[in-house]
């Protein structure tokens, strides 16, 4: 339907406007509210699987295949910057498969060969290659970890409020709440308490909740 081949991952902008990656095509689409496709963005991307948007309208996508983060700063915008090579001299990213943005519009990425939460500014300069330690994570498991890959292959991240973000975990059935500024815990929102909550995304409304 709409032309989209896979998609993976949806927001939207304070105009209204509906964006989705489109995996398999390798670029973006952006569409009315009522469904009529308005442009493609992303002629470089290669495999886009995630995105999120920034209070000004900025659209930050990962694309796990050029092993990048870009921005767009208008739906209208032909040269995305790329994160990868705004850091290149601090930063290697490997499979970004996640992506989120902070209150403040600071840039949150999950890489999962890396097994890291990586942190950028609003402007794209990295703030830190380690935001959340393995310790702190293994807390959605509620145990050691038999296979550190499998606490980040099941993992999904948005926005939550106060600069924090909210991270899910599939496979244990847990989000948790995490302050992006204090690096902190907050709290377990969901805990692992039946086989059947498998929280496969995560999402706030406007006020982060």
């Amino acid at each position: 339907a709409y032309g989209l081949v896979e998609p993976s991952g949806v927001a939207m902008l304070e105009t209204g406007e509906i964006i989705t990656c489109d995996r398999r095509a390798g670029n973006l689409k952006v569409f009315t509210r009522e469904g009529k496709c308005l442009t493609t963005l992303g002629k470089s991307l290669i495999r886009p699987c995630a995105l999120a948007v920034t209070s000004t309208s900025a659209i930050v996508v990962a694309d796990e295949a050029k092993k990048d983060v870009v921005i767009f700063h208008s739906i209208s915008d032909r040269k995305p910057l790329s994160l990868q090579r705004l850091n290149s001299d601090r930063l290697d990213l490997q499979m970004p498969c996640g992506v989120c943005v902070t209150s403040t519009d600071q840039i949150v990425v999950l890489d999962s060969v890396l097994k890291k939460f990586v942190l950028f500014s609003k402007e794209g300069t990295l703030c830190s290659d380690n935001l959340i330690p393995k310790e702190i994570l293994s807390q959605l498991t509620k145990g050691k970890l038999n296979k550190a890959a499998s606490l980040y292959q099941g993992l999904s991240v948005c926005k939550g409020p106060d600069g924090s973000i909210l991270i899910g975990h599939s496979a244990m059935g847990s989000i948790l709440q995490y302050d992006v500024t204090q690096r902190r815990v907050c709290r377990e929102i969901l805990e692992n308490h039946s086989p059947k909550t498998k929280p496969c995304a995560v999402a706030t409304d406007p006020d982060g909740y």
